[in-house]
């Protein structure tokens, strides 16, 4: 795994010149959740498989 320097790097890297401090930080939200995942995933923590759709908000749509 790269680091988290190197992941907000490459994030905004790919982003367009005109994205707003709040779509940045949403994006950093999203990449948050999934490192958290990828890291449950590896140590094999993950007990069940659940699939939700998280709006922009943060709220959980199913």
């Amino acid at each position: 795994m790269s680091s988290a320097v190197q992941d907000v790097k490459d994030l905004i890297d790919h982003l367009p010149d005109d994205t707003s401090i709040e779509d940045i930080q949403y994006h950093l939200y999203v990449l948050e959740k999934i490192r958290r995942g990828q890291n449950l995933f590896f140590h094999r923590k993950l007990g069940r498989t659940e699939t939700h759709i998280i709006d922009r908000s943060g709220r959980r749509i199913t």
